[in-house]
């Protein structure tokens, strides 16, 4: 047991050398949680892709579910792994060593989201390194109070929408923190990087609902059980999910598949090619990409109207519909089911959103857009 402790100390201690060598020819520092299968590692390889790689150096700070996303992180940036470093009592010492090596550096950025070491980095850092956070998705009790002792030394701050500005504005009034700090704060939507190409939809007679996530507490996913066992003896309706699901755990359920987890997007495109609807069930959401990916090819998306998703789509833009969020869960899928209904019940009026929800990401979800407003934000 001491050789093997003191190994892994001699390892992480290189890792600490690793780190102080690497440095020296980076100027932008990204401090990511996970590389794991999910809509915000996503959004993070996006992020990364806006600047050239040499530039990059990105630390993933907690232990991955998976390797899902790895080669797509790893084609945009160098990685540097500290899960298992920062568990070790050299942790302090990676902070400082950190800060001291970025610190020496006359136009570096740190962005970091998701990732509480970032958040024990800032307060080491001089003033002159620019120090920028995103927050997917407001909890009230997460990341975002955590990150309110670090206010002031953040340079800029980046959200998804309305909703979270707003909700930032409550905390910040709640907490005494003050107001004009608000100003810091960026709205810079997420982008949907295949809306350039050319889109082949494939629809077919039968009615298909996409359910595409994981399987965590927030997502709500027996809802969605709910609603496909709803609709068990008709024929004509098809649930597909997409995520790491245990399918022998549903195997009673006989109309829905489950396709477990996609780490290619051209294979996910498919399904999102031949459906008709997709269903978020979600107490709580930023804003899905799966949304937004699912728009593109005209999948009209039902929601709870929670996070920024009520930007997005809405009944009156026929951009899809909102179910609330403050309804008792059996009504939740009562009107759920309702909607559903309305929508095979009348192809017309299917059709009309979907030819909505491909406008709406085409001219407000650009990849040109989104690559502007992160490339001014890291001028600062």
């Amino acid at each position: 047991m001491k050789i093997a402790k003191k190994l892994k100390r001699n390892i992480a201690i290189l890792n600490v050398f690793k780190i102080l060598y690497t440095i020296k020819s980076k100027d932008k520092f990204f401090f990511f949680p996970y590389y794991h299968i999910g809509g915000a590692e996503r959004v993070h390889i996006d992020i990364l892709s806006v600047f050239p790689k040499k530039g990059n150096l990105c630390f993933i700070t907690n232990s991955s579910k998976n390797s899902g996303l790895k080669k797509q992180f790893k084609s945009s940036s160098q990685l540097i792994y500290l899960g298992k470093l920062i568990k070790t009592p050299l942790k302090k010492v990676t902070l400082k060593v950190l800060a001291l090596s970025i610190n020496k550096k006359k136009n570096a950025v740190v962005f970091g989201c998701n990732s509480y070491f970032f958040y024990e980095l800032v307060p080491l850092l001089k003033d002159h390194i620019s120090t920028i956070d995103l927050i997917h998705a407001f909890a009230d009790d997460g990341i975002e109070v955590h990150s309110l002792s670090q206010v002031n030394k953040l340079t800029k701050r980046v959200v998804l929408g309305k909703k979270t500005f707003s909700d930032f504005e409550n905390l910040y009034s709640k907490s005494g923190i003050d107001i004009n700090l608000l100003d810091r704060i960026k709205i810079i939507r997420n982008k949907v990087s295949s809306i350039n190409k050319n889109i082949t939809i494939q629809k077919n007679s039968r009615f298909t609902i996409l359910f595409v996530g994981r399987d965590s507490e927030e997502k709500r996913f027996h809802l969605f059980l709910e609603i496909a066992n709803s609709f068990k003896n008709n024929q004509n309706v098809a649930f597909i999910v997409i995520g790491g699901f245990n399918k022998k755990k549903y195997s009673y359920l006989k109309n829905i598949e489950f396709v477990g987890e996609i780490y290619d997007n051209s294979k996910i495109n498919q399904f999102y090619a031949k459906s008709h609807l997709i269903l978020i069930t979600s107490r709580r959401e930023g804003l899905p990409m799966v949304i937004l990916e699912a728009m593109v090819y005209g999948v009209v998306p039902l929601s709870t109207d929670v996070g920024e998703i009520p930007e997005v789509i809405s009944k009156a833009s026929k951009t899809g519909i909102l179910i609330s969020n403050e309804l008792p869960e059996s009504e939740i899928v009562a009107a759920f089911n309702k909607t559903i209904l309305e929508f095979i019940e009348n192809p017309n009026y299917l059709n009309e959103f979907s030819q909505n929800v491909q406008k709406v990401v085409s001219s407000e979800y650009s990849e040109g857009t989104f690559n502007k407003k992160y490339q001014e934000l890291f001028l600062i």
